[in-house]
């Protein structure tokens, strides 16, 4: 049965969850819309996702039409819990057989690429870049939408952090969580501090009229990455 709504919204962010919570938020719900697609998409079954997918084609439309109208109440279609799934074989139908766009956003402005660095899949990651995903996420110079490299602190993986600085992202772009440098901060991640501060992220920008890098250190006590900070700083 087709549902419009997921019962559960995802969180933004700029909450800070924890890994489970990660997991959870960027997982199919099984409430959601769709979530028998969805939830092949995420597991890499693709024969069983293209029998699903051709189940609703009931207009005739085709595959590829039909698979980008399958969305959930967060608009995150396949492409996005593929990604975040890690399988590069649902990706690679999706891109190559199905020519869905690679940067095609939820209703949250978050690409697949995100999706992928969130969860920590390099191949996919690098699959996706290939493809020509925007490393940035968006060319927008007024978005507020976390980057691909702010899920990529949040994921934690090191070596996706380094591939997405080594395509001349721009590293300081300020969202609604910050600079990619005042999250890893906020969230105690002292490797990425040390990956961007490597890459000349700027531990003076000034964020919400007051907070920099460095005073998020001191308001959540992260005592070693504040002395990283305190070295360039002063």
């Amino acid at each position: 049965m087709e549902r419009n709504q997921t019962p559960r919204k995802r969180q933004h962010m700029d909450v800070c969850p924890d890994r489970d919570e990660v997991n959870r938020i960027y997982s199919p719900c099984p409430m959601s819309a769709y979530f028998d697609l969805l939830d092949s998409a995420y597991k890499g079954e693709l024969d069983r996702f293209i029998i699903i997918a051709s189940s609703y084609d009931k207009r005739g439309e085709g595959l590829s039409i039909t698979v980008q109208r399958l969305v959930d109440g967060d608009g995150r279609g396949s492409l996005a819990f593929a990604a975040a799934g890690g399988k590069v074989n649902v990706c690679r139908y999706l891109l190559e057989q199905l020519n869905l766009d690679v940067d095609v956003k939820d209703n949250h402005g978050v690409t697949p690429l995100s999706y992928g660095a969130v969860k920590g899949h390099l191949n996919t990651v690098e699959y996706l870049l290939e493809q020509g995903a925007n490393p940035d996420g968006s060319n927008d110079p007024d978005s507020t939408t976390n980057t691909p490299l702010h899920y990529a602190v949040l994921g934690g993986d090191r070596k996706i952090q380094t591939l997405l600085l080594s395509k001349g992202i721009r590293i300081n772009v300020a969202t609604r969580s910050g600079t990619a440098l005042s999250y890893a901060a906020l969230l105690g991640q002292v490797d990425a501090v040390k990956v961007l501060l490597d890459h000349h992220a700027d531990p003076n920008v000034v964020l919400f009229g007051m907070v920099t890098p460095l005073t998020s250190t001191i308001m959540f006590n992260s005592l070693p990455i504040m002395d990283l900070l305190l070295q360039l700083v002063f």
